[in-house]
């Protein structure tokens, strides 16, 4: 009798000391829980809070339907990047006569008027966030515009100088040819406006190359067949801009090749621009176009001059410059009516500011001189080799700095950029400041 009452005392205890500890459980998870909720901590497990504060909201509701939870706070606006959000670089003002597109930015309410005609993907079209955007759907374009973008000039290699289809010595073609038939063979990848850029690389040069001219369309036809594919193939992102003079004034090279470069920078930022003569056709790829250095004298090795360097100072033809160079000299000289004497002007500024003149080899540098429709317009500058004298004296005030023209007509043929241009009011200038009788 005695052993029962003993066992059935220790097993009352046991129950007692069970429920005791069962309560004090019970007061120590509700404590610690009331703990954590006022402490704003998610009653998620750890690992699965961390994966829903890297989902967008859109995600973190399916996330937590499929762990069971629910989501108890608010959640918070989708970050956007704005590196992918639509922004609008616009270019310099155009002239009263070139046509103006309207470009609508789709995620915002901004609208773009005035861009010049060229095509637009030649531009990043990029606007910063503006207001009334909705934030979910501008999520959702950024993510669509990083898988579009993935060959983006900015997430792609730079180009090598030359492409794999480089030919060395070309074979050129100088017969004659109408501009409708080279646009037929070339429309297929050289935009609106004579441009072109490579797509699976980022080109290392933006260039421009600038052409005077004037009543020699069927010259014009045959550059423009042997120059695309060049600067095609020495992966250049460029632009082609024949620069006409209207009317019968005499012809002024060096001027045109200013207002060219003028006109070029409206277009795009390039930094790097090639001066050329319309009956100069290049016998080399090798020969490169991109500024490799500054200032670089291209021809040198002309079929007119049997191939050989007529004088060591020469810098005519064509030739290149980078842009901060060419603001340095402050441009040509404009003061150079008629035939000759530029060139030779322009060696004494790049002397005059400590540059060194470059040149390929004489085996790079070939062209051929276009001896057909070769019709010179204007007798030769009596007073070219006076001028020669001031170069120095005259380059601070004469050059990029003192142009005076007017644009007659912009107009972006299939495979040239055409600016015509009337400079009568230039040549009174020039008339009176040397005291010459029209």
């Amino acid at each position: 009798m005695g052993s029962s009452l003993r066992n059935l005392r220790y097993f009352i205890i046991a129950i007692v000391g069970a429920s005791f500890m069962t309560s004090m459980a019970m007061v120590f998870y509700s404590s610690n829980s009331r703990r954590r909720n006022e402490g704003g901590e998610s009653n998620l497990p750890e690992d699965k809070k961390d994966i829903q504060k890297r989902l967008p909201p859109t995600d973190q509701a399916n996330y937590l339907a499929s762990t069971g939870a629910s989501l108890e706070e608010p959640s918070t606006p989708l970050h956007i990047n704005e590196d992918y959000l639509p922004q609008v670089n616009l270019p310099s003002s155009s002239s009263k006569q070139v046509p103006t597109a309207k470009v609508l930015v789709t995620t915002s309410t901004v609208t773009v008027k005035n861009l010049r005609t060229e095509r637009i993907e030649d531009h990043e079209v990029r606007q910063q966030s503006s207001s009334n955007v909705n934030l979910i759907e501008v999520g959702t374009t950024a993510g669509a515009n990083r898988e579009r973008n993935s060959t983006h000039p900015e997430d792609i290699a730079f180009c090598p100088t030359f492409s794999q289809g480089r030919a060395g010595a070309l074979d050129v073609n100088v017969t004659q040819v109408r501009m409708v038939d080279v646009e037929k063979d070339m429309s297929s990848w050289v935009s609106e406006g004579g441009c072109w850029k490579p797509s699976e690389c980022k080109a290392r040069v933006k260039m421009s190359l600038i052409i005077p001219y004037r009543n020699r369309y069927e010259q014009l036809s045959i550059l423009v067949r042997n120059i695309h594919p060049m600067l095609k193939r020495q992966n250049l992102d460029y632009r082609m801009i024949v620069i006409e003079q209207a009317g019968d004034t005499p012809f002024n090279r060096a001027m045109l090749f200013n207002i060219g470069y003028q006109e070029a920078l409206k277009f795009d930022n390039y930094t790097c621009f090639v001066f050329h003569d319309v009956d100069l056709i290049p016998e080399d790829d090798r020969n490169d176009y991109g500024c490799p250095s500054s200032p670089r004298h291209l021809s040198v090795a002309v079929d007119k001059f049997d191939y050989r360097l007529p004088y060591d100072t020469i810098f005519g033809g064509a030739g290149s410059f980078t842009k901060d160079d060419f603001q340095l000299i402050n441009g040509f000289s404009n003061q150079f009516w008629g035939w000759g004497g530029e060139d030779d002007d322009l060696f004494n500024r790049i002397t005059a500011k400590g540059l060194r003149l470059t040149r390929p080899s004489l085996r790079v540098g070939r062209y051929k001189m276009l001896k057909a429709f070769h019709r010179r317009t204007s007798k030769a500058d009596p007073i070219r080799h006076a001028k020669l004298e001031t170069s120095v004296d005259r380059m601070s005030s004469d050059g990029l700095n003192s142009l005076h023209y007017i644009i007659e007509n912009l107009t972006e043929h299939p495979l040239y950029t055409l600016v015509k241009v009337d400079v009568k009011d230039a040549l009174a200038e020039y008339n009176k400041l040397y005291d010459i009788e029209n």
